[in-house]
């Protein structure tokens, strides 16, 4: 979910300079508008995180800001059993024509992530099958705005 653009951000600051503005998940807290869980967002915020739009992308790109986009975003965060150090990006990264289009950098990055440190007991489709967790799982999940920078 990102809770490492804390550190990154922190590390490129203070040993080269560099602000990164992270692109962030409604899920966060982001947007109060969404009616999110503000703290967790505030502090997002306070390390130059901005909601994950196709805009908010294009504008950092266009002011030669260095943006940190996770491609695969909620879905690769939240991987299901089989799909282990698996990479999944949508069929059409859009922005990899943005960061040409401004003359960006990508660099690619990788860290461990919850599949490479946990053991699955269940996993989000196991989840969603059982009684009454499942059901709350689903109607809350109706309601996650969908994100896909484009």
């Amino acid at each position: 979910m990102g809770a490492e653009l804390f550190l990154l951000t922190e590390e490129l600051w203070c040993e080269a300079n560099i602000q990164v503005r992270g692109l962030a998940h409604p899920l966060t807290g982001i947007d109060p508008s969404e009616g999110n869980f503000v703290a967790i967002g505030d502090l997002f915020r306070l390390f130059g995180a901005v909601p994950s739009t196709g805009s908010n992308l294009y504008k950092l790109l266009a002011r030669k800001e260095v943006a940190l986009l996770y491609p695969g975003g909620v879905r690769e965060a939240f991987k299901r059993r089989g799909e282990r150090n698996m990479v999944l990006w949508p069929e059409q990264p859009e922005f990899v024509r943005m960061a040409i289009r401004h003359g960006a950098t990508i660099l690619p990055f990788a860290g461990i992530g919850g599949d490479d440190a946990f053991d699955f007991v269940f996993d989000t489709d196991e989840v969603a099958k059982l009684p009454f967790i499942g059901e709350n799982m689903a109607r809350d999940a109706r309601k996650i705005q969908v994100v896909r920078v484009v």
